[in-house]
């Protein structure tokens, strides 16, 4: 694992421990994630024996979450100012072809991912977490 790809699991981690996200060491038995395993995590030694998260593909969204992630990234009429975003946003583009979202939703828009344990951060791409099974998080 490069230095960069553990400084993103563990920006990554930090922001998700509040909800409960799982890991695996086996991919067959899952835990959840505490703060003991964090400062695992966070030890230089461990980091590459460490389990992987378990985590929502951001195409597993379902039209149900999808609706009320729409908040967040302008797809309302209460939220007309918005700035623009990269393309891999969830919303259609609006301004100037790119994808847009509230400026004033962001941590709100990243609590509500973190909450459903979407992978924004396209960690299971980079081989830094796993995708989890159909089911595991039902909210």
């Amino acid at each position: 694992m490069t230095q960069e790809d553990k400084e993103l699991l563990l920006k990554d981690l930090c922001a998700r421990l509040p909800y409960e996200v799982k890991a695996t060491w086996d991919g067959k038995h899952s835990l959840t994630v505490t703060p003991y395993i964090y400062c695992a995590i966070a030890s230089e030694d461990n980091i590459d024996n460490l389990p992987k998260l378990l985590l929502r593909p951001m195409s597993s969204m379902t039209e149900e979450e999808k609706r009320k992630f729409s908040i967040f990234i302008g797809k309302t009429e209460i939220y007309r100012q918005q700035i623009c975003l990269d393309s891999d946003s969830m919303c259609n583009p609006t301004i100037g072809g790119y994808k847009c979202v509230y400026w004033g939703l962001f941590d709100k828009c990243i609590d509500w991912l973190n909450a459903h344990h979407f992978d924004y951060r396209g960690l299971i791409e980079k081989g830094i977490a796993l995708e989890a099974p159909e089911g595991m998080y039902n909210i």
